[in-house]
């Protein structure tokens, strides 16, 4: 929706996907927000057809169900479009660096299409966490597909929530970083990266991005420094994938 409402001069002077990726994130940065006091209230999209009460009350169970399936609350929709985000843009969700390098197409607009699955499970997920049924995981799920469709004012307005609920959880450390960056402000998004890298130096998903902060901001020297001691220590393909990025933008040319 927003990201083809946007104005085409916009882009005239971007050179690169990345630049593109970033002006995109800017134009949808306040856009489609669902505070977490409105969530409760918000209309899901209902598939046309349901085909019958039966067919309805087995959608109804599927859609409840479905963002909390399995073992873990990386599985299911709202994982899924996370996953889909693992090699678009600069930025890395948490739970993006669970995904197969050949999981799916790589994403021209840098991020994942909200389909009425997705959206019905990120309503559900929105549902549970205002119901004081929250914890950190599932919030960082909420966050991370918020940002993984591009609502960037939806992960805004939960994150901010979400940290004063949980303020040690290092995962929405990273996430509340991420959402700075996505609005446009790299100082803000620098302190919460830096804050997450000396809270747990080994959560490699923190260093990353801090490292693709830097390259935006312009300090390509400490973007790769960052970058090559992430592959020096991780087997994570994602992961490795993204480093050798970094240092491809911050190589000789710049």
């Amino acid at each position: 929706h927003a990201l083809w409402s946007a104005d085409p001069k916009r882009f005239a002077g971007v050179k690169s996907v990345e630049g593109a990726n970033r002006e995109f994130l800017r134009e949808i940065a306040s856009r489609d927000a669902v505070s977490p006091s409105r969530a409760g209230n918000r209309k899901l999209r209902w598939p046309a057809l349901l085909g019958g009460v039966a067919a309805a009350a087995a959608i109804a169970l599927i859609l409840v169900w479905s963002p909390f399936k399995g073992s873990s609350p990386d599985e299911g929709p709202v994982g899924d479009a996370i996953r889909q985000t693992a090699l678009s843009g600069l930025i890395l969700i948490p739970g993006a660096e669970t995904a197969s390098l050949n999981e799916g197409p790589t994403l021209r607009s840098g991020f994942a299409p909200l389909t009425n699955e997705v959206d019905s499970a990120l309503h559900s997920l929105a549902s549970a966490y205002t119901d004081g049924r929250s914890t950190p995981a599932l919030a960082a799920q909420l966050i991370g597909g918020y940002l993984a469709v591009g609502q960037v004012g939806s992960a805004s307005d939960f994150v901010r929530d979400a940290r004063n609920r949980f303020p040690n959880d290092q995962s929405l450390l990273v996430l509340e970083g991420l959402v700075y960056y996505c609005q446009g402000n790299l100082a803000q998004a620098e302190d919460r990266l830096r804050d997450a890298r000396e809270r747990n130096p080994r959560d490699e998903t923190a260093t990353i991005n801090l490292a693709s902060v830097l390259v935006d901001a312009g300090r390509v020297n400490e973007a790769a420094t960052l970058a090559n001691e992430v592959l020096s220590k991780t087997d994570n393909d994602v992961i490795r994938a993204r480093a050798n990025r970094i240092i491809e933008l911050t190589g000789p040319s710049h």
